[in-house]
């Protein structure tokens, strides 16, 4: 697909690139890997001096064997699962742990239905008959990845275009818990079609703990709970803002003597701003119950990486949660096609949290980044201090993107967390 002048002018910027990358590469790379990398750069020069277009994936192959791949990394994926029968789930497992992946987040709870059959809400129709988590962790253990238990919170149905259309077995049988927002709707408009349960009510909380505790007791093999969704919808604008259900006003006007739904910021600041710290309360008091209620589990929350924004719009303060220790590790979703923003944002929340405390950068293969932008999105999340990488999603992943893993940033694979009871050593 290259001609010759294309050749010549692509290996001339190429060959610039490596050379200049080997000569910083002062640490990181053993001697035998700086060695091989100097001999794929060498065949690809011979090759680019005959304008071969040969030349081209092996001065990549030469890029991926002169990237640093740290011995001690988490790696792991986003994973909705489609697998129906053990034998997939083993192929799954193992395609992804000869990648370099010691980490799996299996989709276990989404709009309200559980891929498990359990005793408290409904199973997910396709799985019936078959219990994919288990064979995850059968799985995992064989090939030395952890599976976390990824679960949506108070995200529990849709209503809209789509094949999944359901307002889901929670909102079916508990049609008041459902998120009211300033207008009096319920389907968000920010997040199209979303329906959420309101995060301030007792027995929603209670309801959505029973189902984390079904997992552990039932999966003692899961290593964590993953937390997404631990938010409100996002507040885009006054109307859409919420909770109003008859629970929070209620409570809101004990506690204040003010209805929330008759302030705004310009009308009221003091009481808006009230409001929102109430909200964000609700929020934090119920991850606090989650790990107090899983003391022995790893728990980790997807979160938005802007602070500001997450705790105006979303009311999810993860910055007290990590300065409480009442998650073990933040995975913020630096979703880009810009490396300099995945290290800025990174940046930016290491400030906030502290140097020990663990980010596993969430990146974006789902914008159809190619080999080479995931490559430096990678390393710019290092150089932003992020601990781990979490890829969103499985089914993004390509053949090309599989090689640059087996080949460069994840070679060295990272050993998996020996046992949930050291989550507290994670890197």
């Amino acid at each position: 697909r290259y001609d010759a002048e294309s050749v010549t002018y692509l290996a001339k910027i190429r060959l610039k690139e490596l050379r200049d990358k080997m000569s910083k590469m002062k640490t990181g790379l053993t001697a035998g890997e700086r060695k091989k990398a100097a001999a794929l750069l060498i065949q690809a020069t011979q090759l680019a001096a005959e304008a071969n277009a040969a030349c081209v994936p092996l001065f990549d192959d030469a890029d991926y064997a002169m990237t640093v791949s740290p011995g001690k990394e988490r790696r792991g994926l986003w994973h909705r699962p489609t697998e129906r029968t053990a034998a997939e789930v083993d192929s799954t497992v193992k395609k992804f742990a000869d990648a370099g992946f010691n980490m799996l987040f299996v989709e276990t709870i989404w709009r309200g239905e559980t891929i498990y059959p359990g005793s408290i809400t409904k199973q997910k129709e396709y799985f019936v008959g078959f219990d994919p988590l288990r064979a995850f962790i059968l799985s995992g253990k064989k090939y030395g990845v952890e599976i976390h238990a990824w679960v949506h919170t108070f995200f529990v149905g849709y209503q809209g275009r789509s094949e999944e259309q359901s307002v889901g077995p929670i909102l079916t049988q508990h049609p008041e818990w459902a998120l009211v927002k300033r207008n009096g709707e319920k389907v968000s408009s920010a997040e199209k079609g979303y329906l959420f349960v309101c995060p301030a009510r007792p027995a929603v909380q209670d309801y959505i703990a029973s189902l984390y505790k079904e997992i552990r007791s039932s999966y003692p093999g899961v290593a964590g709970l993953h937390l997404d969704y631990i938010r409100y919808p996002v507040n885009s604008s006054l109307e859409e803002s919420s909770c109003y259900c008859d629970y929070c006003r209620h409570e809101f006007q004990k506690l204040s003597g003010v209805d929330p739904k008759e302030i705004s910021p310009g009308s009221d600041p003091k009481a808006w701003k009230r409001w929102l710290q109430w909200k964000e309360d609700r929020i934090t008091a119920f991850v606090r119950r989650v790990r107090a209620e899983n003391p022995g589990t790893v728990l980790s929350a997807a979160v938005f990486p802007n602070l500001a924004e997450a705790r105006e719009r979303k009311m999810q303060n993860w910055n007290v949660w990590a300065h409480e220790g009442i998650v073990d590790f933040l995975a913020p979703m630096v979703y880009s096609a810009d490396a300099g923003y995945v290290a800025d944002a990174l940046g930016g929340m290491r400030s906030l949290v502290g140097r020990r405390f663990p980010l596993y950068a969430g990146l974006a293969p789902f914008l159809k980044l190619t080999p080479a932008m995931m490559l430096r999105q990678i390393e710019a999340a290092r150089c932003g201090g992020s601990a781990g990488i979490i890829l969103f999603a499985t089914q993004s992943i390509t053949d090309e993107q599989l090689h640059l893993f087996r080949a460069g940033v994840f070679r060295n694979r990272g050993p998996a967390l020996s046992s949930t009871t050291q989550r507290r050593s994670l890197p």
